[in-house]
């Protein structure tokens, strides 16, 4: 055997040796990609997921502030109710007051003429009144 056969015999190995590493590398990187792969599909199906969760609480919330738009009104009705059929025990008690609320001292009048007389939009005025 001379020294080409040799160098090459030794040349074929080492390029053996080259290929099977290569070779495992590709392996792992293909698995590696595949479990990538797996991994990025259900972050996806996760993220679809919560999307879905996100739109259904946001009809639920939706839904839920127009009840209580809907309870606030129902209350401030029964509140004016209220407020008026108090007016009318109170005016009953006293019926002097009857037609002239506004020649009374704010002293000498019931509350109800008082509420009547409150700008709850002036933050002044309401206050004024709580104190009062």
């Amino acid at each position: 055997m001379s020294i080409a056969e040799i160098s090459l015999s030794l040349g074929i190995l080492i390029l053996l040796a080259i290929n099977a590493r290569v070779m495992l590398k590709l392996r792992r990187l293909t698995q590696i990609e595949t479990g990538m792969g797996a991994r990025i599909a259900f972050l996806n199906v996760q993220a679809e997921e919560l999307r879905r969760d996100l739109a259904m609480i946001g009809a639920k919330a939706k839904a839920a502030q127009q009840t209580m738009g809907a309870s606030i009104t129902r209350a401030e009705t029964v509140e004016r109710r209220l407020e008026t059929r108090i007016a009318a025990l109170q005016l009953a008690e006293r019926p002097e007051m009857a037609g002239r609320p506004h020649e009374l001292s704010r002293a000498d009048q019931p509350e109800f003429v008082r509420f009547a007389h409150v700008d709850r939009s002036n933050p002044r005025e309401a206050r004024n009144h709580e104190a009062g």
